[in-house]
């Protein structure tokens, strides 16, 4: 893995909205994709920088180190592509020739989601969380399980 140092990398947008980096006023490389290398892991932590063909330029390991405004397009960047809907109560889960019917309430409103009953689909992870993928790739996390209510939980019981 090539580490970066953070207080070399510079970011801008270009005008038509893709990410311009250059380390230590060097080469430029545009358009930039960011991601994380571990999101479920170590969520905000190993921020990957890929070129136009996808290859790693290199992985800061944190953002705190970055300048405010580097920091705020990495962030920006980073919610877009690893935004999670909260659920916050399971009224029904229905299961159904391989697939799973939820009605839930998410920190966006009440909504209907479709998951096929794959074990990818629902992954509880060594933090407590649950995530959920539904079949268009729309990520939901209930971030703590033992705070849902009590219906809410037995629903989940039943497919973790």
């Amino acid at each position: 893995m090539i580490f970066l140092k953070p207080e070399t990398l510079r970011l801008d947008r270009t005008p038509s909205g893709e990410i311009r980096m250059s380390l230590d006023g060097e080469p430029t490389f545009t358009p930039v994709t960011i991601m994380q290398a571990a999101p479920l892991s170590y969520p905000g932590q190993y921020i990957c920088f890929l070129d136009a063909l996808e290859r790693v330029v290199g992985i800061i390991k944190d953002t705190d180190k970055l300048d405010p405004s580097d920091r705020q397009t990495v962030h920006e960047e980073l919610v877009q592509r690893y935004q999670t809907t909260a659920i916050e109560r399971i009224f029904s889960l229905k299961h159904e020739n391989r697939m799973l019917y939820w009605d839930i309430l998410t920190d966006q409103g009440r909504e209907e989601i479709l998951l096929e009953d794959e074990e990818d689909n629902i992954r509880r992870l060594d933090t407590g969380r649950v995530l959920l993928t539904d079949v268009d790739g729309k990520r939901f996390e209930i971030p703590d399980p033992e705070k849902l209510d009590t219906g809410s939980r037995k629903a989940l019981r039943k497919v973790l």
